[in-house]
């Protein structure tokens, strides 16, 4: 099966988003008024709302694209305006692999599907890697004295949230307003 992207360029369509981020978290009070919580989640869900003005043609390809992932049912890859990282430093693992981040207010989380990537050993770039799941691997021999820094703009794995909603402004130009949910 092959992986699905949202088929749209946040830099081609006029395009607003917003990013909301929730934690689940299970809250008992005690009649004293003693308060215990905890939460099952590792990593927060996102939720984008997202407004675009389309015109007909994109609407087609947006609507054929909602269509084949049958509404929520199946998840794709989405890349957000600002969904970038500018020389990130990278922690190796213990199997010699770099993995891709993207950090917000020192909270970090693993990226898995990046592009338009740039590695730099030791602060010069690089063309001896592999990437694959958002893990770059040197290649035999090259040696690491300092760092290991990238650049790369990164998706996040999302479903659609509800129902496509499209609107017509006038002849050729469309207002669609969807919501996404983060999938894990």
């Amino acid at each position: 099966m092959s992986e699905r992207f949202f088929p749209l360029s946040s830099g081609k369509a006029a395009w607003e988003s917003s990013i909301a981020q929730t934690w689940a978290v299970t809250e008992k009070k005690t009649a004293s008024g003693k308060r215990r919580a905890i939460s099952s989640q590792l990593y927060p869900s996102y939720t984008f709302s997202v407004d675009f003005t389309l015109n007909d043609a994109e609407i087609s390809q947006l609507a054929g694209f909602y269509a084949r992932c049958k509404g929520g049912l199946l998840p794709f890859w989405y890349k957000d305006f600002g969904a970038h990282a500018e020389m990130q430093e990278l922690a190796c693992d213990a199997g010699g692999a770099y993995q891709c981040v993207s950090i917000t207010g020192g909270y970090v989380e693993a990226c898995r599907k990046v592009d338009n990537l740039r590695v730099y050993v030791d602060g010069t770039e690089t063309l001896d890697y592999s990437e694959s799941g958002g893990l770059i691997t040197l290649s035999a021999g090259t040696e690491v004295h300092r760092s290991v820094c990238a650049s790369y703009d990164y998706y996040r794995y999302v479903k659609f949230a509800g129902e496509l909603s499209v609107k017509q402004l006038a002849p050729d130009i469309n207002s669609v307003s969807l919501k996404l949910e983060s999938v894990r």
